[in-house]
């Protein structure tokens, strides 16, 4: 590494100098690790300088201010020194570290999005989407399909009647984590369910009404700066509640 001083680079704004130093700002020498290589688990990265030695790398003590971590409050762009929980401190100068141990959980599984077939009795709305109702007090089930191999997501569910002006009251969209029941949707064997949906509550003031139904389970992996939304999943359904 050469010898150099951040706050004299050219590319560094003079009012920074002195400032903590920001991972945007200047250019920073950086790494990147194919994750998808390893196995999915908890993993431990040390960090370590090292110094070559008559042909033999040698691990070099540092002020243990030299390794950073991000300041997640107030402010993610800026840097603190690291705690003493993440070094691993030289055991006769505590002022001093080996290096910066990190720990990472691996996880490369997608999400799952399914929404099922809503069921009124026996009907099930099925590729035509038509359900057909004689009164207004029978009761309507939802259900879909969110989730990821080791509840690593949240979900987004919801439902619009017709051209989206009336709201349906009280509401049934909900969003949360996959990995419990959400408000009156019921997670039992992999599925959220809600079975008592009256009929008069999602056809209001009208006789018959359709409606579209939207998913979106949301991956909660990063790749260190950014939400990996390639490993979200999405779905889609409609079905219409019909007198005649």
């Amino acid at each position: 590494i050469p010898s150099w001083n951040v706050e004299d680079d050219i590319g560094f704004p003079p009012a920074h100098a002195g400032l903590t130093v920001r991972w945007t700002e200047p250019y920073f020498w950086s790494a990147a690790i194919d994750t998808t290589d390893l196995a999915d688990g908890l993993w431990r990265f040390d960090l370590e300088l090292l110094r070559l030695d008559n042909g033999t790398f040698e691990v070099v003590e540092v002020p243990k201010e030299v390794f950073q971590i991000s300041d997640y409050a107030p402010n993610s762009n800026d840097s603190i020194d690291a705690p003493d929980a993440y070094l691993n401190l030289v055991t006769t100068d505590n002022s001093k570290a080996n290096n910066l141990q990190v720990l990472v959980r691996i996880d490369n599984n997608q999400c799952v999005a399914d929404i099922q077939d809503v069921e009124l009795g026996t009907e099930l709305s099925g590729k035509c989407g038509f359900l057909h109702y004689t009164l207004g007090n029978e009761n309507v089930k939802i259900s879909f399909i969110a989730s990821h191999e080791n509840n690593f997501a949240r979900f987004s569910f919801s439902t619009i009647k017709g051209n989206n002006t009336e709201a349906i009251s009280p509401t049934i969209n909900e969003s949360g984590y996959v990995i419990s029941s959400v408000g009156n949707y019921n997670l039992s064997g992999g599925i959220f369910s809600d079975n008592d949906i009256p009929v008069s509550q999602l056809i209001g003031d009208c006789p018959q009404a359709a409606f579209s139904e939207r998913l979106h389970v949301i991956a909660l992996a990063t790749n260190g700066t950014d939400r990996i939304w390639q490993y979200d999943d999405h779905d889609n359904n409609a079905f219409a509640l019909s007198n005649t």
